[in-house]
């Protein structure tokens, strides 16, 4: 444990074979809400302190701190992530002098950039990972999928002034899932909370500070989501293989009635345009949503976007700050996309949430560790069993598994 008030040698920042371990502050964050990780690291560079005072430590000549530099960082000697350098910013004043250097994994690249203007902008017949190798290649990112991404897609495309992150992300919406990075050098295509987190949380026991925002602002009662579907005697998209967890439909999904009986109130004709709907039980006056959907899109295809979106507002509306003092439990670095069962008789909570965000920080209060959970739901793109069925949200404390280790079981269930 490094005492408060002296630099942390346990984050340790690699340039260029010039290592650096001596930060007063440090900040390494890894949340499912932006796809980068990123990092705030704050040092003496004794190359800058030996050119301005005579007093300070000769060093070689390698240089000051600078911009662009490729890096890695390490905690406890683990490797927690690969990336640049994207600013750098030197402070002094008579007696003291520092540096803060901040940057993000590999991917920042795929959040800034467009995919290369040179190359194709539509593509047919690929699959999600194949797209994304595609769009990725040219930056040096690897891709892997670690969920079915099936079937194909007859029609892909990219459009003008897109970046990867969002040619990707519009077409993952479609196949649920969620795309993240391993902080390494790879975006990873999977499903939220299938693994355990290194520990359960419980206050008070093992975090020493809790604080809850329990909100219906962004929920409403009924969603749609509408979207433009082949004309008519038009090209007739591929029939989508089943998984080994689908159910077929037997009908399309039913066209919602309108909110009165009113005669003018009543849908206009299908033509070319489909409706996708769901509805929150737990919002019980009349809050309509509505979404377009970004892609040619199917009525199943509405019918889940919609059904997303009813998921994670509803997920993202149950949010919990803890902190946890330390960086690792039971041995291991606390890591996002996991799913810890949180005991919280203050906040009134007893079921599993999703750990969403991870911020390993060091400063005056010395080592601390800050968990971000929200509902299990908040990143689940398709159905996960019934993971809402706890609804220990704040309003009342439910049951639920606190098995820690190995993979969840990911069979799907229609809502």
């Amino acid at each position: 444990m490094t005492v408060a008030g002296q630099p942390t040698r346990r984050i340790r920042l690699s340039i260029d074979g010039r290592n650096f371990d001596q930060f007063v502050r440090a900040d390494l964050a890894h949340d499912l809400s932006e796809l980068s990780a990123s990092f705030d690291l704050t040092c003496r560079d004794e190359f800058r302190a030996a050119q301005s005072w005579d007093y300070a430590t000769p060093v070689d000549g390698t240089g000051p701190l600078d911009w662009g530099k490729r890096c890695e960082i390490f905690v406890d000697g683990e490797l927690w992530l690969i990336g640049h350098v994207d600013e750098v910013m030197p402070e002094a004043s008579n007696g003291q002098s520092f540096t803060v250097i901040s940057g993000r994994d590999l991917t920042g690249d795929l959040v800034d950039c467009p995919p290369d203007p040179r190359g194709k902008h539509e593509y047919r017949d690929l699959t999600l990972t194949e797209f994304a190798e595609k769009l990725c290649k040219p930056f040096s990112i690897k891709v892997r999928a670690e969920t079915d991404v099936l079937p194909t897609f007859d029609k892909m495309t990219v459009e003008a002034g897109e970046t990867v992150l969002s040619a990707i992300a519009k077409y993952a919406k479609q196949r649920g899932v969620l795309v993240t990075t391993d902080r390494v050098g790879t975006l990873v295509i999977t499903r939220s909370g299938q693994e355990r987190a290194a520990d359960d949380i419980a206050f008070p026991g093992n975090v020493t500070r809790s604080r809850g925002s329990f909100s219906a602002r962004e929920r409403f009662s009924d969603y749609f989501v509408k979207g433009q579907g082949e004309k008519n005697g038009g090209k007739r998209g591929k029939t989508p293989a089943l998984d080994a967890t689908a159910e077929p439909l037997d009908t399309a999904p039913t066209k919602p009635a309108p909110a009165t009986d009113d005669p003018e109130d009543l849908p206009e004709g299908a033509g070319t345009l489909v409706m996708g709907h769901a509805r929150d039980p737990e919002v019980t006056r009349w809050r309509p949503f509505i979404a377009m959907a970004r892609t040619k899109a199917t009525a199943f295809d509405a019918q889940r976007q919609a059904e997303w979106e009813m998921r994670t507002r509803r997920g993202k509306g149950d949010k919990e700050d803890y902190t946890y003092p330390g960086y690792s439990a039971a041995g291991a670095l606390w890591k996002p996309n996991t799913l810890a069962r949180v005991t919280d008789t203050y906040a009134n909570i007893d079921r599993d949430m999703l750990l969403a965000g991870v911020r390993l920080t060091y400063g005056e209060r010395g080592e601390r560790t800050a968990l971000r959970m929200t509902g299990p739901e908040a990143y689940d793109l398709l159905p996960e069993n019934d993971r809402r069925a706890a609804k220990g949200s704040g309003k009342s404390a439910g049951k639920s598994s606190s098995a820690k280790g190995g993979k969840l079981d990911g069979t799907a269930r229609p809502l």
